[in-house]
């Protein structure tokens, strides 16, 4: 297994459990595990930005830190109440 191929899987693995835990409402498990899926995303693109599916990466990453974004506002508001 290359070493992007082992990427993919972990990244994937990593959304696989963020929206897992997202539903179940454990917010900051979530953020980690978006976290770690931006981060092999992005690695995946760093190693080798000319891939057919290196844009996809880009959006998916880009997505997963939006939804981060969102669910850090949702724990601070929560925090307020």
């Amino acid at each position: 297994m290359s070493v992007l191929e082992e990427l993919e899987a972990l990244a994937q693995r990593y959304a696989h459990e963020a929206i897992r835990y997202d539903k179940a409402g454990a917010t900051g498990v979530a953020i980690a595990y978006y976290q770690k899926a931006v981060d092999a995303l992005l690695r995946m693109v760093e190693i080798a930005p000319d891939h057919p599916l290196s844009q996809v990466y880009v959006e998916k990453a880009t997505a997963y830190q939006e939804r981060i974004k969102a669910l850090q506002s949702l724990e601070l508001s929560l925090i307020h109440i």
